[in-house]
């Protein structure tokens, strides 16, 4: 059974005082939430009245899987639990849909096996509204979703992705896929609608290859960049604030590479963090090893970027060496700023990463067993 985290009088202290009213230094790193199983993907509510909410997912290998949703206390840290779930397969990304309005449907997706939407109504009780498949040409069954992604212009359409070849453009509403894009001799690892243009979308695949397709010509992907030695791109991580900065997770490697999409086939960046030991000492002249597994950029800061991986530590980075975002800024590797590192568990890694949409200055991460939260 899942923990909940209460707030301690520390964590009061640290975030307000209670005779002025006046805030303090905010701790900067909380456990927000213990469960008894390992945490996978998780997602921050894009809803105004509900900025606060994490839903997140379970990795359960041979075993029903848990969808989950917590509620956290922005000011004293607290955490409630609102509903959790049976899902059957392990969900490879969750996330809510990206609109802001509180007329919209409070609506949520998980990608497995299957693409399924669900909606949380007013009790806070959560209902699976539908469950699409993707085809899987010429072999019977289906073929499972590897990622997803939600159009920001219309919230009505989702583009999946699969290990099939195939990229599907689904209507929601009507519950049917009304295009398909075939990605020849590669599997599908990531998808992204490219910022609110709901005509393109970038594709990050296991040939090495990323490129952007035009809806509207369908036939003719354009190639935007290729990776050392054709490693396959398992993450694609736009920027919220530069739609054409793009960060790339690919597989087995100890560093995130970032590209401007305006400067096809050329390296803006690479995000490569110092290495540490179980006590979280850094250092600064050695460079991690292990691989990264996560990238998410922040929605206020313009290029700074979180990342996590195989070593169980969470950075944060400043690709602009001019823009002074932080007073806690540490070393300096390559073009990215390190502003700051945090060790959580010397066994776990970090598996997926975050920044809310609505309060800005919240990023969380899976690792192991728990969610963690760091403010800025």
């Amino acid at each position: 059974m899942a923990a909940i985290r209460q707030p301690t009088n520390e964590d009061i202290k640290l975030l307000i005082n209670v005779k002025t009213d006046k805030p303090v230094k905010r701790r900067r790193l909380v456990t927000l939430f213990q469960a008894g199983f390992p945490l996978y993907a998780l997602d921050f509510s894009w809803r105004l009245d509900k900025p606060s909410r994490i839903a997140y997912t379970s990795i359960i290998e041979g075993s029903s899987n848990i969808v989950g949703i917590n509620e956290v206390d922005e000011y004293t840290l607290g955490v409630r639990a609102i509903h959790t779930l049976n899902q059957p397969s392990i969900a490879t990304k969750i996330q809510w849909i990206p609109h802001s309005s509180t007329h919209n449907k409070d609506m949520f997706a998980t990608s497995g096996d299957l693409l399924r939407i669900y909606e949380v109504n007013s009790d806070n009780r959560t209902e699976l509204l539908a469950a699409m498949a993707t085809p899987n040409e010429g072999i019977p069954g289906y073929a499972p979703v590897t990622s997803f992604d939600w159009s920001k212009r219309d919230p009505n359409f989702i583009v999946t992705a699969s290990i099939n070849n195939f990229c599907s453009i689904w209507d929601i509403h009507k519950e049917r896929c009304i295009m398909e894009l075939f990605v020849p001799d590669a599997e599908i690892f990531d998808v992204k609608f490219h910022g609110d243009n709901q005509d393109q979308i970038i594709v990050g695949a296991s040939d090495g290859f990323l490129k952007r397709y035009d809806l509207r010509q369908k036939s003719f992907p354009e190639p935007l960049f290729r990776t050392e030695a054709l490693n396959p791109i398992l993450r694609v991580c736009p920027s919220p604030t530069e739609k054409d900065i793009v960060g790339l997770v690919t597989i087995n490697t100890n560093f995130v590479t970032v590209v401007d999409l305006c400067k096809p086939n050329s390296i803006l960046t690479k995000i490569h963090p110092p290495q540490s030991n179980a006590q979280g000492i850094v250092f600064k002249d050695r460079l991690n090893q292990k691989p990264i597994n996560t990238c998410d950029f922040s929605p206020l800061l313009p290029r700074v970027c979180a990342i996590g991986g195989e070593d169980a530590s969470a950075s944060m980075w400043n690709l602009d060496y001019e823009q002074k975002v932080n007073s806690g800024v540490q070393c300096v590797f390559g073009m990215g700023v390190q502003l700051s590192f945090e060790r959580v568990d010397v066994f776990d890694p970090v598996q997926n990463i975050k920044w809310s949409n609505v309060l800005k200055n919240l990023v969380a991460f899976t690792n192991g067993s728990n969610i963690h939260l760091v403010r800025l």
